[in-house]
């Protein structure tokens, strides 16, 4: 084997197959939202080492990343869109009282 080569059939060579197409798939399910490409990326590769350690490679690796577990990021909430604040609102005041602002002064005027 030459140097570098990486044998059929091992963890090695399914990373390698699968490379371009989650570098791909991150990069598309990113765009236009607040995720970054490479965590994607790196959430992604992490699942797929979790899933070799715990049941082997998925029978259908290209489905698996291009499917909702590949490339989905594993935040336990939904990925904010571009719609959604990035921080809460400044809190408002509150509306005026029906007859304007009362006097705290005790003179008799209200």
């Amino acid at each position: 084997m030459a140097p570098g080569a990486v044998a059929p059939g091992t963890t090695g060579a399914l990373v390698r197959d699968l490379w371009p197409l989650v570098a791909a798939e991150a990069s598309a399910e990113a765009h236009g939202g607040a995720l970054d490409p490479g965590d994607l990326e790196q959430s992604v590769w992490v699942r797929l080492l979790e899933l070799l350690g715990t049941e082997g490679p998925p029978p259908d690796a290209v489905g698996w990343v291009a499917g909702p577990c590949g490339t989905r990021p594993a935040a336990p909430g939904p990925a904010p869109s571009a719609n959604t604040p990035t921080r809460p609102s400044p809190p408002r005041d509150p509306p005026p009282a029906p007859n304007g602002p009362r006097s705290s002064r005790n003179d008799g005027v209200p």
